[in-house]
Parts: C-alpha cells; structure tokens; sequence
C-alpha cells in the first residue's frame, strides 16, 4: 500500500488530493486519537502508519493499520465512517504517519 500510495502522489494532482484529504479528516483524526490514547497511560505510544483507500466518490472503501494494536485498532474503528472530497483517480491511497507525543 506504501508504494501505490508514493505512486499517487507523483501523479499530477496527487499531492493536492493528499493535502485536501487529510485537512478535510484533521479535526476528526485528532478527536479519535484524544479517545483511543486516554484508554492508556500517557507516555509510550507505539507510532503507525494509517492508510485510507478512498472511492472517487470519496467513499472509505477500505482502511489498514500498520503495525496492528490495541491503539491503532481503536483508530481504524473510529474511523471507519470517515468522508472524504471526491477526486479524479480511479481509487486513491492515503498515507498517514501517526506519533503520538506527550
């Protein structure tokens, strides 16, 4: 998924539709983290990476977690009913890289 998700973003336009997705899902990401990490004490959360396969209608249509915790689990759950702009390309992959500090 990491490689197809880099291929998009070469595409004309990718980086655009990165950007415009990830904003229109940011105050949405930030609320679930805040849910999922106050299920653990504070310090110590492992990182992972979060991929969105988004329809051209903007549609979810699938979503991966690596690696697969108990933190990353509760995420792809919450998130699971997300929206997203409608776009161009046939399907699109968006990579997120998840830290969480202190």
């Amino acid at each position: 998924m990491s490689n197809e998700s880099e291929r998009l973003l070469a595409v004309s336009g990718g980086d655009k539709y990165e950007a415009e997705a990830t904003k229109s899902i940011g105050q949405k990401m930030a609320n679930t983290l805040g849910g999922c990490a106050s299920y653990f004490p504070s310090g110590g959360l492992p990182p992972f990476t979060y991929f969105a396969v988004i329809t051209q209608s903007g549609s979810l249509a699938e979503s991966v977690v690596n690696p697969i915790t108990t933190l990353s689990g509760c995420f792809r759950g919450l998130m699971a009913d997300s929206g997203f702009p409608p776009h161009e390309f046939g399907e699109f992959i968006l990579k997120i890289d998840i830290t969480i500090t202190p």
